[in-house]
């Protein structure tokens, strides 16, 4: 990769998450040397137990890789004095930034920073979207490199190795598992609105046919477009009035809030790699 790759502290944390004990991820990560700000990690450590884990053995895994953190370390008083701490000043008026001086701050900085010093373009690893949102113009107006997802990182690292060395179905658990860290709700509501449906498809009656058929189209269009399927769900199964369909409802009710914009990416992205080609590009080593 020629870009210099530079984490924010949420990408950082779910790639950690997701990674299988061979640590793919977080080899590649090592090997790329990314730059990481001083106040990123401090986020890191104060936020990645914040969700349960699968099992100690996973939280064991995530609190040894935290340790390789420090090695790519740049520490805050060096991107504040870069041109004569004048930069911060201008990246907070420029980007209308109100809140304290946080780890979206200190990175775009650093991008700033690193892309001005090696003359090459950075990568800025976030998945908090309305950070994204507030860095974007700068990033455009300076020419400084882009801001993208953990997503598309991961779809980035698998077009740029060999399928033996990172494959499809490890790109789909990958882009699985992290779907999980956003919608566990939600992904329970599908488990529960599958089991209806197949229940459904095992009667002979045209009504429960119906029902299963209608239940499928929507499990398709959540997985298209979660906010508009969970919507229809809701909808139809007002209508229905069986004790499962009360269950589902009742679970639709207490989802706290409408699935984040990063769990819908996730569930279109899934849908694509398992329903369609994906045109890999040639890689040859020497």
């Amino acid at each position: 990769m020629e870009e210099i790759l530079i984490l924010d502290a949420c990408s950082i944390i779910n790639l950690m998450r997701i990674d299988t004990d061979e640590e793919f991820l977080g080899n590649w990560i090592r090997k790329t040397n990314p730059y990481i700000a001083e106040t990123v990690i401090k986020e890191v450590n104060a936020n990645y137990k914040k969700n349960s884990f699968e099992d100690e053995h996973n939280r064991e895994q995530v609190e040894i890789r935290i340790k390789y953190l420090n090695q790519f370390m740049v520490n805050d008083k060096d991107v504040e004095s870069y041109d004569g701490n004048v930069m911060m000043d201008e990246l907070k008026k420029f980007s209308k930034h109100k809140k304290k001086a946080n780890g979206e701050l200190y990175s775009t900085a650093l991008c700033l920073k690193t892309s001005q010093e090696y003359k090459k373009s950075t990568l800025f690893v976030t998945d908090d979207y309305p950070a994204k949102d507030e860095f974007a113009e700068y990033f455009t107006f300076h020419q400084i490199g882009y801001i993208v997802d953990t997503i598309d990182l991961l779809l980035l690292i698998y077009h740029h190795n060999e399928e033996n060395v990172f494959s499809k179905n490890q790109l789909i658990e990958f882009i699985s598992k992290l779907k999980y860290r956003y919608g566990e709700d939600i992904e329970e509501i599908i488990k529960m609105t599958q089991a209806l449906q197949n229940m459904a498809s095992r009667q002979n009656n045209k009504k429960d046919k119906l029902l299963a058929l209608k239940l499928e189209n929507i499990i398709e269009c959540i997985d298209k477009q979660p906010e508009e399927g969970l919507k229809e769900l809701a909808e139809y199964l007002n209508n229905i009035g069986t004790r499962d369909a009360k269950k589902i409802i009742h679970k639709l009710e207490n989802i706290k809030q409408r699935p984040p914009q990063i769990f819908q990416k996730l569930k279109h992205i899934e849908f694509a790699l398992k329903n369609y080609k994906i045109y890999k590009q040639d890689i040859k080593y020497h």
